[in-house]
């Protein structure tokens, strides 16, 4: 993935945090609740970015 792709990438996934934050926030959640369940979001990116990709050469 080019660094161009991986930026928008990232900026895209910071908007989609930003909105469902928001709807917690209005749903009522308290605000250490949505910072953990962020946490766990962003976990879980992390971890599907250092899986190997399958449709790569090599991957699977």
């Amino acid at each position: 993935m080019t660094t161009a792709s991986q930026t928008s990438l990232r900026l895209a996934a910071e908007v989609v945090k930003a909105a469902y934050e928001e709807a917690l926030r209005r749903h009522g959640m308290l605000p250490s609740t949505i910072t953990l369940i962020s946490s766990y979001a962003e976990d879980n990116l992390t971890a599907l970015h250092e899986e190997p990709d399958e449709a790569a050469p090599g991957g699977g």
